[in-house]
């Protein structure tokens, strides 16, 4: 009758561990498809960064060569308030390709974190898939084989005598002078 206690009992908390790796395993499939996904977000990112970087400097070309092109044609001589103008322009459009750059580049850091704090989700979330089987187990094998009365032993949970309603109000009592002094 032991052994097959004992058996059952390890079949139960093989499982239990088992299961909880299993899961902890999926857990970390589906956490590994979530960082390739953010880390393919930050090479679009930085990639479309790129392409409307360079599309905002073909641009700005156009305008400032346009600008140029209207100025020679009034016959006015590229001096004085005429250049300030040009110049003033090729730099707000610059700065108009820079911040396009920079709030890409921040825009795919972000999701760059984003797939690390994803990836350290995974490793925690392992981690505690097998400490939660280990303590399934241990659980289901306290309750089989390490508790008083516990899988047919005999022994009933408190082993103390049955105590009177006196012997419990006296015991109360004595216990509650100790306290006062």
């Amino acid at each position: 009758m032991a052994a097959v206690a004992l058996g059952v009992g390890s079949l139960l908390v093989g499982s239990s561990i088992g299961s909880s790796v299993f899961s902890s395993i999926g857990f970390g499939k589906r956490s590994k498809a979530e960082e390739e996904a953010e880390q393919l977000a930050a090479l679009i990112a930085r990639e479309r960064t790129r392409v409307s970087a360079a599309r905002s400097r073909r641009q700005s070309a156009r305008t400032l060569a346009w600008q140029r092109g209207m100025v020679g044609r009034s016959g006015v001589s590229l001096e004085g308030s005429q250049i300030d103008l040009l110049t003033e322009n090729a730099k707000e459009l610059e700065m108009t390709a820079i911040y396009i750059e920079r709030f890409g580049e921040l825009e795919a850091e972000a999701a760059e974190a984003r797939a690390d704090s994803i990836e350290e989700a995974a490793r925690i979330g392992k981690v505690l898939g097998v400490l939660q089987g280990v303590t399934n187990a241990g659980s289901i094998a306290y309750s089989m084989f390490g508790t008083p009365g516990g899988a047919g032993s005999g022994v009933t949970t408190d082993p103390r005598p049955e105590q009177t309603p006196a012997q419990r109000a006296n015991s109360n009592s004595l216990y509650r002078n100790r306290i006062q002094r």
